[in-house]
């Protein structure tokens, strides 16, 4: 069983042709108000080519993720 705040580095894939996010997923709070949070968050342009977000932290809407991929 994982820490209440362990992190696990995802990939979300997201509807509609939308770039994935990548970031380290906060467990503990990852449905949170029906998003999943991401800190250290990057927009995946392909897989060469991502941009890290200002500020670093992304809440996604959890109807707009189709998946979520881990990494590690």
């Amino acid at each position: 069983m994982r820490a209440p705040f362990s992190r696990r580095l995802v990939r979300l894939h997201l509807r509609d042709d939308a770039p994935s996010l990548e970031g380290l997923l906060l467990a503990g709070t990852r449905l949170r108000d029906d998003h999943y949070v991401l800190e250290d968050a990057k927009v995946v342009v392909d897989g060469e080519t991502s941009y890290a977000l200002t500020g670093g932290r992304a809440r996604v809407p959890r109807e707009k993720v189709v998946f979520v991929q881990e990494l590690r």
